[in-house]
């Protein structure tokens, strides 16, 4: 964007009698799900724009739109500025209405310089959450957000510079997300960071993070400059009472490869490390990297910033790794209700399936998690301070084609939605989280604060953008399940003969 700096844009030179149009397909009928749908809300079309010599433009839509929507004039000048335009949907679109696309026509001769073409509700700001979304997440009584876009890079991934960069900023983040962004929509919402940054950073970018995050802007804090240039003149630390930082995600797992963790030996005394210890290792060398920054002790950040080690439940790879890094807090595992992190194929919708769900804590959850409470207290044993059980995602899960080798059929994804957006499945998720709380896990997770299918926690807006059941009784819980645990004794069950 213009506003962040301008280092790129599209320069457009037309002859004599030529016509452009530049646009993106961006809306269609609510008979698909892959774009966008428009509601009766207000709308705004925003970019920047100039020419050398003065030139006009229109907004034009296409398919539909095209012939409810006049098409709009704009003109344009030697300097940059963001030409701003409101509009409603007039109609709603048919079931049969094809892809639509917004677009800017010009007519030559012209040399026109154009960046950053956007179309959002008008009342949500630029690259923050819609207001009815940040609305949701405030009232949600959470702790933490984590940022789970910064471990989506692959092979096209960020250095320093590009994860503080304006967002919107090409970054090699999914999203186009940076931690300004991310940490202002914390901030906004009353919550606390939980960073996830890919291994790769140099030691001068790990201590340059810390300087960015609580060094005082001045010139001899670059990163600190950089911050305030965007708009955050004191440091972010000051902004939340605890940070949260886990290096990667699922660092075992192939699908966020090359961020993963092999196997090593030691070239000098011979010794192999499993592939959860180089994790541990690397991690601690990291901690260690970041406390020695002279920003750390300024800001009092032992105070402030805890670390969290990833595991999986069927593994010793996280109990491994917080092993190797005495400085890690939270050992924590995906914790979910079925899907393919349970190695689960997707429910039918029959009444065994249901049953199957309501069931998961007591096969699945409490046997698990007191496994993992159990290894947590045979390592605090042996370190200090003790490592403390946590999830770093749960909630309910899904089978997806592809994933773990699984073949679901359009049908049994449909029937997986109805199961696991039903009220059986918010029981099941509250049932879950119960069952690790009593076991003495410190933090919990669900996954993800999102609208859609799948790992969704609401409806998404035209479907009237309502709370899933699990998301529903996880706020619940936030609100009023708080206070010592209730600890109750069996003496019997009925029981039926399956």
């Amino acid at each position: 964007a213009v506003e962040g700096g301008g280092r790129s844009f599209l320069r457009v030179d037309l002859d004599p009698d030529a016509r452009v149009e530049i646009g993106r397909y961006n809306h269609g009928p609510a008979s698909q799900s892959w774009y966008p749908v428009l509601t009766p809300d207000p709308y705004r079309i925003s970019f920047w724009a100039r020419s050398p010599a003065p030139a006009t433009g229109r907004v034009t839509f296409t398919g539909f739109y095209a012939r409810e929507i006049e098409p709009v004039p704009f003109e344009t000048g030697p300097e940059w500025r963001e030409i701003s335009l409101d509009l409603r949907r007039t109609a709603p679109l048919p079931a049969d209405a094809p892809i639509g696309r917004v677009q800017l026509e010009f007519d030559g001769p012209a040399q026109v310089d154009l960046d950053a073409l956007r179309m959002r509700l008008a009342d949500e700001e630029f690259f923050q959450l819609p207001p009815m979304r940040a609305r949701q997440l405030r009232e949600a009584g959470l702790s933490f957000l984590r940022y789970h876009a910064f471990i989506k890079t692959g092979r096209s991934t960020y250095d320093l510079a590009a994860l503080t960069d304006a967002p919107g900023t090409p970054s090699g983040v999914p999203g186009r997300n940076t931690l300004p962004q991310m940490l202002e929509i914390t901030r906004r919402a009353g919550l606390d960071p939980w960073l996830q940054i890919e291994p790769h950073f140099t030691p001068q970018e790990w201590q340059g993070l810390v300087e960015y995050l609580a060094a005082p802007a001045g010139p001899d804090a670059p990163w600190a400059a950089k911050r305030a240039a965007l708009g955050r003149e004191g440091p972010w630390t000051d902004a939340f009472d605890r940070i949260l930082i886990e290096i990667g995600n699922e660092t075992w797992n192939g699908l966020f490869a090359p961020w993963t963790y092999p196997e090593m030996t030691d070239a000098a005394s011979g010794r192999s490390y499993s592939r959860g210890e180089v994790y541990g290792i690397h991690q601690e060398h990291v901690i260690g990297i970041l406390r020695a920054s002279p920003w750390w002790r300024a800001a009092g950040l032992d105070d402030k910033v805890e670390f969290v080690i990833g595991g999986w439940i069927r593994q010793s790879y996280g109990a491994d790794a917080a092993a190797r890094s005495p400085s890690s807090r939270y050992m924590t595992v995906g914790a979910y209700n079925g899907g393919w992190d349970e190695d689960e194929g997707p429910p039918d919708g029959s009444k065994p399936s249901f049953f199957s769900v309501l069931n998961q804590a007591a096969q699945v959850a409490i046997p698990n998690a007191e496994q993992h409470a159990a290894e947590a207290r045979r390592l605090s044993r042996v370190r200090e301070p003790a490592v403390l059980p946590g999830t770093y995602e749960a909630g309910p899960g899904y089978a997806l084609n592809g994933l773990n080798g699984a073949r679901v059929s359009r049908e049994q994804y449909a029937a997986q939605e109805r199961v696991m957006k039903s009220q059986a499945a918010g029981v099941a998720t509250l049932d879950g989280f119960l069952a690790m709380a009593r076991a003495g896990f410190a933090i919990q997770n669900f996954f993800t604060f999102n609208p859609g299918e799948t790992w969704s926690s609401h409806a998404i807006d035209r479907n009237g953008g309502q709370a899933y059941p699990s998301w529903k009784l996880i706020t619940l819980l936030n609100h009023e399940g708080l206070g010592e645990m209730l600890h109750v004794r069996t003496l019997a069950v009925p029981t039926e003969d399956l």
